[in-house]
């Protein structure tokens, strides 16, 4: 791939915005200079190009809701992948080529669903692992790893809804994630090597989430089944309104621990600013303090 890639520097605005203070790796910068590969595109990749351009230019012929409608959407990409021919090989270079649609509308959002899509109708060869390359990229890209059942690495930050149901296979983050990691996940593993913000594992139904930095508020809000590891600090409300599964912060957490919680477990490793009483309070469910009960 290093034949194919001749690098050129230009200026483009940070895009990721801090979370709050803790997020070091999120701080805004007013601009930063970005090394950008020009990608002297294979067949497939060309293929992948003039497949998304079609769809998108069909897409404005469409009703708006159908747009919205994430599961539709990622079908009918799911139908274009499986008319394609490619590697795990050609989705990274792919990945590379995004920087093209950097001004598109709706460059967050699609450009993750098709490379959910390409991953999911792809070669299954054992042991191999899509690679997606994101660090030359001006903007997170939204919803990658969508209903996921493979194996990804994602080299640089990801956007919104990373993993968002997911039902198996593993996706590891070589750096930080934004909002709501593994929404509605079912299966697998996801791990972000950096932080993630806030609302990590919500609505969670089964599998595993480690942030081996740190996370933002309601950490695994809503989740019924599956664990959440975070080993740096959390915000407040961990554990909002959880009806089951485990979560277990090696930092220090903030305020309003278990907030509505009915169930599940929460395991408290360094400090933490109070337990629930406030809003919802706790109807049940257990929680834990350097192994104690509190």
């Amino acid at each position: 791939m290093a034949g194919a890639l001749a690098r050129r520097e230009i200026v483009v605005p940070h895009a990721i915005v801090a979370a709050n203070s803790r997020f070091k790796n999120y701080t805004p910068e007013t601009e930063r200079a970005v090394r950008r590969p020009d990608i002297q595109e294979s067949k497939a990749v060309r293929q992948m190009r003039t497949a998304l351009e079609d769809w998108n230019t069909k897409l404005e012929n469409r009703n708006r809701t159908w747009f919205d409608n994430i599961t539709e959407r990622y079908d009918s990409l799911c139908d274009i992948a499986s008319g394609l021919t490619y590697s795990p090989a050609d989705v990274t270079d792919f990945s590379f080529a995004l920087a093209k649609y950097e001004q598109e509308d709706m460059f967050l959002d699609f450009s993750g669903v098709f490379l959910s899509a390409l991953v999911e109708k792809g070669r299954e060869d054992a042991g191999e692992r899509y690679i997606v390359y994101t660090k030359d990229l001006p903007f997170p890209i939204w919803h990658l790893g969508y209903m996921n059942r493979k194996s990804i690495v994602i080299m640089g930050d990801v956007g919104w809804y990373l993993g968002i149901h997911m039902k198996g296979g593993d996706i590891v983050v070589q750096g930080n994630a934004l909002h709501t990691v593994g929404y509605g996940m079912s299966g697998g593993r996801i791990t972000v090597e950096g932080n993630a913000v806030n609302s990590v594992g919500m609505c969670m139904r089964g599998g595993k989430i480690i942030v081996m930095g740190n996370s933002g508020e309601s950490v695994g809000k809503d989740m019924a089944a599956g664990k959440i590891i975070v080993k740096g600090d959390t915000g407040g409300c961990a554990g909002e309104r959880m009806e089951n599964g485990e979560i277990v912060i090696y930092g220090n957490a903030g305020n309003s621990v278990g907030d509505g919680m009915i169930g599940g477990k929460i395991h408290l490793h360094g400090g933490y600013g109070c337990i629930s009483e406030d809003y919802y309070g706790i109807t049940h469910g257990i929680i834990y303090h350097k192994g104690k009960r509190i």
